[in-house]
């Protein structure tokens, strides 16, 4: 870097700055260097002390905070006109006296102040926004006894329900012995004041939290915003180059900001004294009914208990009477289910012991080791030798006749399985149709199974 750079880069920042400065001169009118400055730093003041105002106000909408700031810092600090430029570089071109050198470091330190008063615009966003939740505070406040009056008001309407019908029940008027539309009348009426209460209670529950936590501002400043603060209080010392009477003013704006904040605070303060009893059971504590039912931290969920309390009793009322329907929905149900297995079973029995099955077993006995054909060809042998010979024939035919040729075995057996087991089924079958009918009949029920139209499973027609 050779010795002319840290001009050249002063010059630049003299040129950047002053090109802020000049917007209200004539493009046509001679300026000097002196006037160029005098007219800038008259500028830069009116948009300190503009900014001395805004900080001050309690706006909330963007376009009366955020644009004016942005307006005031275009005007006032940013908007560079060309030729400004152009007539200020015309009148310090090739200069190198001390009048320059000084004009080129107080552009310098001009341009260093602009850029940390770029600041202002973090700061306007975020008193607009602590204005906006001041705001919702204090709206909260001036209105919240109209909110938890209507809220008061459905409560008392639903305890005045609520107290008719215990003062019944308290009085005998309402019990057990009567009439069993009247008790599920009431028990309605209670249902239909339990949901009441608890959407009356949601909803307050609801609005209480999000008045605590939603109106609720941080615990202290912003460390951001904080941090921006303490800059403009040392601004004089770090800017010692600028004109003091410029210098003076950002300090001024510390006070406006941490006022603005203890606004804040005071006003959540206020919130918070007024809403302290509705976060203390306030609301019922003069209701009918719910006097008594108190709260539990700052929820009014408990005072839906004392109402289940008397719903549950007014239902047990009414349990006897339903006991005994109840009971026998139980057992028509439960017969249903058992008439179906019933049946089921037997259906099952009559595949497995029916005509369709025995004639399958018979036949298949019928014609093992050859059946009827095969005794009928060996007497024909036997016949053909004559006596004496056809020993072998002879006792084949005698195995066929007594039922114990090796091939009859597994059909002999399960004709004797199978009539044994029809024997069994029929047993069962009769003990089926007279449970189901002893059942039937105390339900005051006729059987669906009729015992009489059952006819027993026919033994076997031949003995092995």
């Amino acid at each position: 870097m050779n010795g002319h750079t840290p001009r050249l880069l002063a010059a630049t920042a003299l040129v950047a700055f002053l090109f802020l400065c000049a917007g209200g001169a004539e493009a046509a009118k001679p300026q000097t260097v002196q006037g160029i400055m005098s007219s800038c730093e008259a500028d830069m003041k009116t948009g300190l002390e503009a900014v001395e105002l805004l900080l001050k106000s309690t706006k909330r909408e963007k376009s009366e905070t955020v644009a004016v700031w942005e307006e005031i810092n275009e005007k006032n600090f940013l908007k560079f006109r060309s030729s400004t430029i152009v007539e200020f570089s015309a009148l310090l071109k090739g200069k190198t006296d001390p009048a320059s050198e000084r004009a080129l470091a107080w552009a310098a330190a001009m341009e260093s102040f602009v850029v940390d008063l770029q600041s202002v615009g973090e700061v306007v966003e975020q008193l607009r926004k602590m204005n906006v939740l001041r705001d919702q505070i204090e709206f909260e406040t001036e209105y919240l006894f109209v909110r938890m009056a209507e809220f008061q008001e459905e409560l008392k309407k639903i305890g005045q329900i609520l107290a008719a019908v215990n003062r019944d029940v308290s009085a005998g008027k309402l019990s057990s012995a009567s009439s069993r539309e009247t008790l599920l009348e009431k028990s309605d009426e209670l249902t239909r004041a339990r949901n009441m209460t608890e959407t009356v209670v949601e909803a307050v529950d609801a609005a209480l939290a999000a008045m605590k936590d939603g109106l609720a501002p941080p615990q202290e400043i912003d460390k951001r915003i904080a941090a921006i603060l303490d800059g403009w209080t040392d601004i004089k010392a770090k800017h010692p180059d600028v004109k003091g009477d410029l210098t003076d003013i950002p300090p001024r704006w510390v006070p406006l900001v941490k006022n603005q904040w203890n606004n804040l605070l005071a006003a959540r303060k206020k919130f918070d004294e007024e809403a302290s009893p509705f976060f203390s059971g306030g609301l019922v504590r003069d209701l009918p009914f719910f006097g008594a039912a108190g709260v539990s931290g700052s929820s009014y969920k408990d005072v839906v208990r004392p109402v289940l309390e008397l719903e549950f009793r007014v239902k047990g009322m009414i349990e006897k009477a339903k006991e005994a329907e109840e009971k026998r929905r139980t057992d028509l149900a439960k017969d249903e289910e058992l008439t179906r297995g019933e049946l089921a079973r037997i259906r099952e029995l009559e595949r497995l012991y029916g005509p369709v099955r025995e004639r399958e077993v018979v036949v298949g006995l019928d014609r093992a080791a050859g059946g009827v054909a095969r005794k009928a060809e060996l007497q024909r042998r036997i016949d053909a030798l004559g006596s004496g010979f056809g020993a072998k024939e002879r006792e084949e035919l005698r195995l066929l006749n007594e039922w114990k040729h090796p091939d009859q075995i597994p059909a002999r057996d399960a004709y004797v399985a199978f009539y044994e087991g029809r024997a069994k089924a029929n047993e069962e079958i009769a003990g089926i149709l007279k449970a189901h009918a002893e059942r039937r009949r105390k339900l005051g029920l006729r059987p669906v199974l009729d015992v009489g139209a059952w006819s027993s499973f026919p033994a076997a027609k031949r003995k092995l």
